[in-house]
């Protein structure tokens, strides 16, 4: 049985928004383990890093589209409904007015996940692609002082 498969059988309870979260989790953890045993820890998350990093790219570009009200508008909800405790992360609200949304993330299913299945120092594959999407947008600030995960304080 292939890695992603034993995986999604083992997490195969969990539900709702929340489920999306582990099954990307459990299926880099499924790519990382193997090319770890040829490659290193280093350098598989160097290589998967250049093979994801395109698609983050390309979502950026698409949200650098938005006028920056919409797009605070949309970020609110999105953060509200796929970065929020039915999602699996523990998130504190800080600010959510017109102009910023701000959030804490305290708990967060990608390194709850991936210290389960032994590769919490592949956490950071997962937090670049957050900085690719939506870094250096042009009327956006994206600003992350630090992780959840020990291995990827940015």
């Amino acid at each position: 049985m292939a890695l992603g498969e034993e995986y999604g059988k083992r997490f195969g309870d969990v539900k709702g928004y929340e489920k999306m979260h582990v099954t990307a989790a459990y299926n880099i953890a499924a790519i990382y383990i193997p090319l770890k045993e040829v490659l290193g820890s280093e350098e598989t998350i160097k290589l998967l890093d250049e093979v994801w990093k395109p698609g983050a790219l390309e979502k950026k570009a698409k949200l650098d589209r938005f006028p920056p009200r919409i797009f605070i508008a949309l970020c609110r909800k999105i953060a509200e409904t796929m970065f929020g405790n039915k999602a699996g992360f523990e998130r504190e609200d800080i600010s959510k007015d017109r102009t910023e949304v701000r959030f804490n993330i305290h708990s967060c299913p990608y390194v709850r996940i991936m210290k389960e299945l032994g590769c919490e120092e592949a956490c950071p594959i997962v937090c670049k692609q957050d900085e690719y999407s939506y870094g250096d947008m042009k009327s956006i600030v994206f600003e992350r002082t630090k992780t959840t995960s020990k291995c990827c304080v940015i």
